[in-house]
């Protein structure tokens, strides 16, 4: 239990935040565009709590303009990264986007609900 609140301070301390202010898909792409470190994990945690947070019902109940999302719930941090990288890399008109809203059309594109 320790290891984790240690790992959970290191990333705070690793991702500034932006008082009062969302992340967008731009800090979202700096996250996702790297191989490795800090930046790397912080992809992997935001991506894989959104898909969490999705397959879980909170924001797959909502009747998107998309439809809806139909995340697996396999869906795991490395896969729900991968998806982002992708689709920010595919799709820099995004980039001026808040985080979440990039990352729920990009879940949408791999996962609607058929």
């Amino acid at each position: 239990m320790i290891r984790f609140a240690i790992f959970g301070l290191a990333l705070a301390a690793a991702v500034p935040a932006k008082a009062g202010d969302e992340r967008s898909a731009k800090d979202l792409a700096k996250y996702c565009g790297s191989d490795s470190g800090p930046e790397l994990v912080m992809c992997m945690a935001y991506t894989a709590g959104f898909a969490d947070g999705i397959s879980a019902g909170v924001a797959s109940t909502l009747d998107l303009t998309l439809g809806k999302v139909c995340i697996p719930t396999n869906i795991n941090g490395a896969i729900a990264s991968l998806i982002a990288k992708k689709f920010l890399r595919d799709n820099p008109d995004v980039l001026a986007e808040s985080a979440k809203t990039a990352l729920t059309v990009a879940m949408w594109r791999a996962y609607p609900c058929k």
